[in-house]
Protein backbone atom coordinates (compact mmCIF):
# COMPACT_ATOMS: atom_id res chain seq x y z
CA UNK A 1 0.00 0.00 0.00
CA UNK A 2 1.40 3.46 -0.73
CA UNK A 3 2.43 5.46 2.17
CA UNK A 4 1.05 9.50 2.19
CA UNK A 5 4.48 10.68 1.24
CA UNK A 6 4.66 8.46 -2.13
CA UNK A 7 3.11 11.44 -4.74
CA UNK A 8 5.05 14.16 -2.80
CA UNK A 9 8.68 12.25 -3.15
CA UNK A 10 7.74 11.26 -6.82
CA UNK A 11 7.28 15.11 -7.72
CA UNK A 12 10.04 16.17 -6.22
CA UNK A 13 12.09 13.46 -7.84
CA UNK A 14 10.42 13.85 -11.04
CA UNK A 15 11.32 17.73 -11.24
CA UNK A 16 14.97 16.93 -9.79
CA UNK A 17 15.14 14.90 -13.31
CA UNK A 18 13.94 18.38 -15.08
CA UNK A 19 16.08 20.40 -13.52
CA UNK A 20 19.25 17.94 -13.89
CA UNK A 21 18.10 18.22 -18.15
CA UNK A 22 17.62 21.92 -17.67
CA UNK A 23 21.30 22.44 -16.30
CA UNK A 24 22.46 20.43 -19.42
CA UNK A 25 20.55 22.51 -22.23
CA UNK A 26 21.33 25.55 -20.12
CA UNK A 27 24.80 24.10 -20.43
CA UNK A 28 25.18 23.33 -24.05
CA UNK A 29 23.26 27.12 -24.96
CA UNK A 30 25.74 29.22 -23.03
CA UNK A 31 28.90 27.03 -24.82
CA UNK A 32 27.38 27.87 -28.12
CA UNK A 33 28.27 31.61 -27.93
CA UNK A 34 25.50 32.78 -28.59
CA UNK A 35 26.06 36.22 -27.44
CA UNK A 36 28.75 38.30 -28.70
CA UNK A 37 29.45 42.42 -27.66
CA UNK A 38 31.45 45.05 -29.26
CA UNK A 39 33.24 47.44 -27.09
CA UNK A 40 33.24 51.36 -27.97
CA UNK A 41 34.57 54.04 -25.63
CA UNK A 42 31.83 56.78 -25.10
CA UNK A 43 34.08 60.25 -24.37
CA UNK A 44 30.86 61.79 -23.03
CA UNK A 45 30.38 59.81 -20.22
CA UNK A 46 34.47 58.85 -20.37
CA UNK A 47 32.79 55.05 -20.36
CA UNK A 48 33.04 51.87 -22.40
CA UNK A 49 29.72 50.71 -23.92
CA UNK A 50 29.43 47.00 -24.88
CA UNK A 51 26.83 46.25 -26.89
CA UNK A 52 24.84 43.48 -28.41
CA UNK A 53 26.35 42.50 -32.00
CA UNK A 54 25.33 39.07 -31.44
CA UNK A 55 21.95 38.15 -29.58
CA UNK A 56 20.77 34.78 -30.34
CA UNK A 57 17.36 33.59 -28.93
CA UNK A 58 17.26 31.11 -25.76
CA UNK A 59 16.30 27.86 -26.80
CA UNK A 60 12.65 26.56 -26.86
CA UNK A 61 13.48 23.67 -25.10
CA UNK A 62 14.50 25.70 -22.03
CA UNK A 63 11.39 27.27 -20.76
CA UNK A 64 9.81 23.97 -21.74
CA UNK A 65 11.97 21.97 -19.59
CA UNK A 66 11.99 24.47 -16.95
CA UNK A 67 7.85 24.50 -16.83
CA UNK A 68 7.60 21.04 -16.38
CA UNK A 69 9.58 21.18 -13.13
CA UNK A 70 8.07 23.99 -12.00
CA UNK A 71 4.90 22.06 -12.63
CA UNK A 72 6.21 19.11 -11.03
CA UNK A 73 7.50 21.28 -7.80
CA UNK A 74 4.29 23.33 -7.65
CA UNK A 75 2.42 19.95 -7.48
CA UNK A 76 4.50 18.57 -4.87
CA UNK A 77 2.86 21.28 -2.60
CA UNK A 78 -0.50 20.82 -3.23
CA UNK A 79 -0.28 16.72 -2.36
CA UNK A 80 1.38 17.39 0.64
CA UNK A 81 -1.52 19.69 1.64
CA UNK A 82 -3.91 17.13 0.41
CA UNK A 83 -1.89 14.07 3.22
CA UNK A 84 -2.03 16.79 5.81
CA UNK A 85 -5.72 17.38 5.70
CA UNK A 86 -6.09 13.70 4.86
CA UNK A 87 -3.91 12.33 8.14
CA UNK A 88 -6.41 14.73 10.00
CA UNK A 89 -9.80 13.40 9.11
CA UNK A 90 -10.27 17.26 7.89
CA UNK A 91 -12.24 18.49 5.03
CA UNK A 92 -11.23 17.50 1.48
CA UNK A 93 -12.51 19.47 -1.77
CA UNK A 94 -11.76 21.23 -4.91
CA UNK A 95 -9.94 23.57 -3.63
CA UNK A 96 -7.37 22.12 -0.86
CA UNK A 97 -4.45 22.76 -1.63
CA UNK A 98 -1.15 24.61 -0.52
CA UNK A 99 -1.73 27.93 0.68
CA UNK A 100 0.39 30.14 -1.24
CA UNK A 101 -1.10 34.04 -2.23
CA UNK A 102 0.19 37.44 -2.12
CA UNK A 103 -0.45 40.36 0.42
CA UNK A 104 -3.28 39.77 2.34
CA UNK A 105 -4.49 40.99 5.76
CA UNK A 106 -4.27 38.28 9.03
CA UNK A 107 -8.26 38.12 8.50
CA UNK A 108 -7.69 37.59 4.77
CA UNK A 109 -5.42 35.34 5.37
CA UNK A 110 -6.76 32.80 7.70
CA UNK A 111 -10.38 32.81 5.48
CA UNK A 112 -8.00 31.57 2.73
CA UNK A 113 -5.68 29.11 5.06
CA UNK A 114 -9.60 27.61 6.08
CA UNK A 115 -10.50 27.29 2.35
CA UNK A 116 -7.17 25.38 1.08
CA UNK A 117 -6.55 23.60 4.44
CA UNK A 118 -10.06 22.87 6.78
CA UNK A 119 -9.42 20.28 9.15
CA UNK A 120 -5.44 20.44 9.37
CA UNK A 121 -4.12 20.45 12.44
CA UNK A 122 -3.04 23.77 14.44
CA UNK A 123 0.25 23.08 14.26
CA UNK A 124 0.11 22.56 10.90
CA UNK A 125 -1.30 25.82 10.35
CA UNK A 126 0.88 27.81 12.64
CA UNK A 127 3.97 26.47 10.55
CA UNK A 128 2.06 27.55 7.38
CA UNK A 129 1.48 31.43 9.09
CA UNK A 130 4.86 31.71 10.09
CA UNK A 131 6.19 30.96 6.22
CA UNK A 132 3.62 33.10 4.74
CA UNK A 133 5.71 35.70 6.79
CA UNK A 134 9.11 34.80 6.03
CA UNK A 135 9.79 36.88 2.80
CA UNK A 136 12.13 35.20 1.33
CA UNK A 137 10.57 32.07 1.52
CA UNK A 138 7.15 32.97 0.67
CA UNK A 139 8.54 35.07 -2.21
CA UNK A 140 10.18 31.97 -3.38
CA UNK A 141 6.73 29.75 -3.32
CA UNK A 142 4.92 32.80 -4.32
CA UNK A 143 7.25 32.71 -7.49
CA UNK A 144 6.79 29.01 -7.95
CA UNK A 145 2.78 29.41 -7.91
CA UNK A 146 2.88 32.36 -10.73
CA UNK A 147 5.28 30.34 -13.02
CA UNK A 148 3.19 26.99 -12.98
CA UNK A 149 -0.22 29.64 -13.95
CA UNK A 150 2.20 30.82 -16.53
CA UNK A 151 3.09 27.66 -17.82
CA UNK A 152 0.28 26.17 -17.89
CA UNK A 153 -1.19 28.91 -21.16
CA UNK A 154 1.57 30.05 -22.68
CA UNK A 155 5.38 29.07 -22.98
CA UNK A 156 7.78 30.33 -19.73
CA UNK A 157 8.05 34.18 -20.92
CA UNK A 158 9.85 34.47 -17.80
CA UNK A 159 13.35 33.43 -19.12
CA UNK A 160 15.74 35.80 -20.09
CA UNK A 161 19.15 36.27 -21.00
CA UNK A 162 21.03 38.54 -18.75
CA UNK A 163 24.98 39.81 -17.92
CA UNK A 164 26.61 38.58 -14.52
CA UNK A 165 29.39 39.41 -13.97
CA UNK A 166 33.20 40.52 -15.85
CA UNK A 167 35.84 38.41 -17.04
CA UNK A 168 39.19 38.80 -17.06
CA UNK A 169 41.47 36.19 -19.15
CA UNK A 170 44.62 35.80 -16.82
CA UNK A 171 46.53 34.18 -19.58
CA UNK A 172 47.99 37.12 -21.24
CA UNK A 173 51.06 38.82 -21.00
CA UNK A 174 49.87 41.81 -19.64
CA UNK A 175 48.04 39.93 -16.66
CA UNK A 176 50.85 37.72 -16.19
CA UNK A 177 52.84 40.49 -15.15
CA UNK A 178 50.23 41.96 -12.79
CA UNK A 179 49.22 38.37 -11.09
CA UNK A 180 52.57 36.23 -11.38
CA UNK A 181 52.27 32.80 -10.30
CA UNK A 182 48.24 32.85 -10.46
CA UNK A 183 47.26 29.19 -12.12
CA UNK A 184 43.57 30.25 -12.67
CA UNK A 185 43.18 31.40 -16.48
CA UNK A 186 40.50 33.34 -16.18
CA UNK A 187 38.54 35.36 -13.09
CA UNK A 188 35.25 36.33 -13.07
CA UNK A 189 33.52 39.30 -10.76
CA UNK A 190 29.98 38.90 -10.08
CA UNK A 191 28.17 42.59 -11.33
CA UNK A 192 24.72 43.98 -9.81
CA UNK A 193 21.94 43.29 -12.66
CA UNK A 194 20.24 46.42 -13.67
CA UNK A 195 17.30 46.73 -16.41
CA UNK A 196 19.18 47.10 -19.51
CA UNK A 197 21.34 43.27 -18.53
CA UNK A 198 18.26 41.73 -18.55
CA UNK A 199 16.75 40.43 -21.65
CA UNK A 200 18.76 42.65 -23.75
CA UNK A 201 18.60 42.64 -27.43
CA UNK A 202 20.61 43.16 -30.46
CA UNK A 203 22.07 46.08 -30.60
CA UNK A 204 21.22 47.38 -26.73
CA UNK A 205 24.25 48.77 -24.77
CA UNK A 206 24.16 45.93 -22.11
CA UNK A 207 27.09 47.37 -20.17
CA UNK A 208 29.55 50.06 -19.25
CA UNK A 209 33.11 50.60 -17.34
CA UNK A 210 34.69 53.30 -16.39
CA UNK A 211 37.49 54.32 -18.53
CA UNK A 212 38.86 53.55 -21.92
CA UNK A 213 39.10 49.56 -21.94
CA UNK A 214 37.90 49.32 -25.98
CA UNK A 215 41.06 47.95 -26.99
CA UNK A 216 41.52 45.56 -23.92
CA UNK A 217 40.73 41.94 -25.06
CA UNK A 218 41.18 40.10 -21.90
CA UNK A 219 38.49 41.63 -20.74
CA UNK A 220 35.19 40.17 -21.12
CA UNK A 221 31.40 39.99 -20.03
CA UNK A 222 29.99 36.41 -18.89
CA UNK A 223 26.14 35.57 -19.35
CA UNK A 224 23.18 33.43 -17.85
CA UNK A 225 19.84 32.21 -18.27
CA UNK A 226 17.50 34.39 -15.59
CA UNK A 227 13.66 35.26 -14.97
CA UNK A 228 12.36 37.75 -16.25
CA UNK A 229 9.26 37.41 -14.37
CA UNK A 230 7.66 37.71 -12.08
CA UNK A 231 9.11 40.69 -9.76
CA UNK A 232 9.65 38.70 -6.94
CA UNK A 233 12.62 36.49 -8.67
CA UNK A 234 13.69 38.89 -11.86
CA UNK A 235 17.28 38.84 -12.62
CA UNK A 236 17.74 35.35 -10.68
CA UNK A 237 19.33 32.50 -12.36
CA UNK A 238 17.13 29.92 -13.98
CA UNK A 239 18.16 27.00 -12.87
CA UNK A 240 19.93 27.65 -9.05
CA UNK A 241 16.34 29.77 -7.88
CA UNK A 242 14.52 26.30 -9.18
CA UNK A 243 17.28 24.07 -7.23
CA UNK A 244 16.33 26.62 -3.77
CA UNK A 245 12.49 25.97 -4.24
CA UNK A 246 13.02 22.34 -4.48
CA UNK A 247 15.46 22.49 -1.23
CA UNK A 248 12.80 24.52 0.41
CA UNK A 249 9.91 22.07 -0.82
CA UNK A 250 12.05 19.42 0.64
CA UNK A 251 13.02 21.47 4.18
CA UNK A 252 8.94 21.92 4.49
CA UNK A 253 8.39 18.18 3.96
CA UNK A 254 11.07 17.23 6.76
CA UNK A 255 8.96 19.48 8.86
CA UNK A 256 5.61 18.52 7.96
CA UNK A 257 6.70 14.64 8.40
CA UNK A 258 5.13 14.16 11.87
CA UNK A 259 1.90 15.12 10.81
CA UNK A 260 1.80 12.59 7.71
CA UNK A 261 0.59 9.11 9.52
CA UNK A 262 2.41 6.13 8.29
Amino acid sequence: MAEPRDGIRAKIERADHHIVDLELERQKFLKSNPYSLSAKYNPDIRKTEYRAIICRKIWRTIPIIAGDAIHNLRSALDHLAYQLVSAAKGTLTNETGFPICGEKSPEEYETFLLRKMDGAPEEVKKHMRALHRDTGKHDLLLALHQLDIIDKHRLLPAVSHVVNGWGFDLDTAEMKAIFPGFATRTFTVPIPITESMLGFELGDIVATIPGNTESQEDIYLTFEIAFGEPEVIKGRPLVKTLREIRDLINNLGRIFIPFLGR
